[in-house]
Order: C-alpha cells, then structure tokens, then sequence
C-alpha cells in the first residue's frame, strides 16, 4: 500500500493508524496531498481521498442474561443458530471480517456474560472498544430496563467516541412482545444511538445490525482522523 511521513504522500508503503478503538491501514495514490504526524502520537497517519482502507474494530455486546447476544454474534459469524445456548462465562471473543463499501474490517467481538455477577468484568471490554451494542429481548420489558442501565453506564464510562447501538433482538416472539418498537426508537433517539430490531433465529436484520454499526463507528473513525490531520497541516503551514 501507501503511506504519509510529513511531506508528499509516497505510493507502495504500508501504514498503520491506531487508536485505542481502531486500527486502520490506508492506502493512497502518489504525490495526492500531504500528512503528518497526530498530535501526541508516534502513529503514521495517511488520509483516504482516493485510496483503500483496512480497519480493524472492537466491538463489544452488553445486555442481561437470555437476550441473546451469543445467538446474534453466531448468526453473524457463522451462521449458526442453536435452540439452547449455554449463558456465556465472564466473556467469549470473535473475529469476523466484512467488506464495506468505504474499507474492508476485521471485527474483534467480546460477547460479554449477562448475570449479575460478571458485571464487573464489563469494563476490561467497553473501554477499549469503537461500538457497543446493547441488546435486550423484546417479550421482556425487564431485559429493557437493564438495557437502559447499560447505556447509562456507557455515558459515564465509556470511550467519549464510542459508538452505541440498541439492539431489540427476538422480534420472532411478536405474540408474546412487551416492548413495543416505538419505545426503543425513542430511547435510541434520545441517547444518540442507531437503533435496530433484530431476530438471531430468524436470522432477520443480524448482517445488516453489524454492517452499520460497523460503517457508522468507521466512518466516524475516519472524521475525527480527518480533523486531526487538518490540524497537523495547519500548524505545518504556519512553519513553512
């Protein structure tokens, strides 16, 4: 690929822009603009008008016990879907690549335990992640609830450029629903969050609740890396 070293844009060599929450490597065409160096950081930095982009993202899920956070990330990763699953201790890791139309990403997945007792694990995982999905079950007000408290906790103690989804999984059990969706769109609406329903057993809206989130915190990776060079140059300008 390309890179960016304080000047003119140079073809044919790989660099690598990482945050805490994401990797990114970028790709450019010769000689199409300049770069330098984010303030405070020994990463390269390149910009993406006419390149490629590879990305690496953390996601992490977040939601009471029996929501169904481990069907959903299956269903997305392997396209499995199993009746009874076990309740998932402390947390289980995932990889799954996906091909935007901005970058290719390789998502790293901590689908993180429900029950009460491993509450205090979450944070090892929010805190170093680029999206949080928080899920609850839509024939449970009470997953609901907890779901809200998530966010909250989210707000507080997050990454102040986390990317936050709710998630209404099980829209399969539309008979037995106590959350109605114009609920969970307006909380969503609320708290700035993209909101989706989805069913892991019915396999309805899985691929497209990631390929949002995962665009959207992309995308918002690639702003914040935008105004972080238009500073850099700017104070390169004034030097020259």
């Amino acid at each position: 690929m390309w890179s960016v070293m304080g000047g003119l844009v140079r073809m044919w060599t790989r660099v690598e822009v990482q945050t805490d929450d994401l990797q990114v490597w970028v790709g450019w065409q010769e000689d199409v603009g300049r770069g330098h160096e984010e303030e405070g950081r020994g990463d390269d930095i390149a910009a993406l008008e006419g390149g490629e982009a590879e990305g690496r993202q953390n996601e992490v899920l977040l939601g009471d016990m029996g929501t169904g956070k481990t069907s959903l990330v299956l269903r997305f990763v392997k396209g499995q879907f199993f009746e009874h699953q076990e309740p998932t201790i402390g947390a289980a890791f995932f990889t799954q690549i996906l091909s935007l139309s901005e970058a290719t990403v390789k998502f790293d997945i901590w689908d993180t335990a429900g029950q009460e007792r491993y509450h205090s694990l979450a944070p090892m995982y929010y805190r170093g992640a680029a999206a949080a999905l928080v899920v609850y079950d839509i024939a449970s007000m009470d997953t609901f609830a907890r779901a809200k408290k998530w966010v909250q906790e989210l707000k507080r103690q997050g990454n102040p450029n986390l990317v936050m989804a709710l998630v209404a999984n099980k829209c399969d059990l539309e008979p037995s629903r106590e959350v109605e969706t114009e609920e969970g769109l307006q909380y969503s609406q609320d708290n700035d969050m993209f909101f989706i329903e989805a069913s892991a057993k019915a396999a309805l809206n899985v691929n497209e609740l990631f390929y949002e989130i995962g665009k959207f915190a992309f995308l918002c990776f690639i702003e914040k890396l935008w105004y972080n060079l238009q500073r850099q140059l700017d104070k390169f300008h004034l030097l020259t």
